[in-house]
């Protein structure tokens, strides 16, 4: 009787550590070659889930500077083998584009976003123009608390920018919803 007690004990104690799995989210902290807050939070080494980068994008012909704000959410950017990852996103008004290598001390790579926009400029009037970021380099370590995903925010570090963009994918679904605010 003892065997049969013991023994269900132990099948039980192994399936409730089975049936529910705790996914632990590692977060990476960094800054941009603009000397900017970014983080990247993977899940089971294996997917990047959040990537937030913070930039100053310079405007070709106005020259106006603005602070930019970039989150993505959702969508399960693979992670390599070998560390290396990839990622990029478009839509009509900006593009964005990451990537770089995580290891398990340090992580490193290159972003970039640019943006569409338009402005009145003396004598020349209205005047499409790109704000770019221009390629920059990243480095990150991954933060000590290994810990559930965390919530969402579109700038990393607690930044105030003048533009924040949050861009979701729905894993169910698959829909992307892009959230802009300026």
């Amino acid at each position: 009787m003892r065997t049969k007690t013991v023994l269900v004990v132990f099948l039980l104690t192994v399936m409730s550590l089975v049936a529910v799995p705790q996914v632990l989210a590692q977060t990476y902290i960094g800054k941009t070659s603009q000397g900017l807050p970014m983080s990247l939070t993977t899940v089971g080494g294996s997917v990047i889930k959040n990537l937030n980068f913070n930039f100053l994008i310079t405007c070709t012909f106005s020259g106006n500077v603005e602070s930019v704000g970039m989150g993505f959410y959702g969508f399960d950017v693979p992670i390599e083998e070998n560390g290396e990852f990839r990622f990029s996103f478009e839509v009509f008004y900006f593009t964005f584009g990451v990537k770089g290598t995580l290891l398990s001390q340090a992580a490193g790579g290159a972003v970039k976003t640019i943006w569409g926009g338009v402005t009145q400029l003396p004598r020349k009037g209205v005047q499409a123009e790109l704000c770019t970021s221009g390629e920059l380099w990243w480095l990150a370590a991954p933060d000590a608390v290994v810990s559930p995903i965390p919530p969402l925010s579109s700038s990393a570090g607690g930044v105030e920018n003048d533009i924040e963009v949050s861009v979701t994918r729905d894993p169910r679904t698959g829909h992307v919803s892009v959230v802009l605010t300026r």
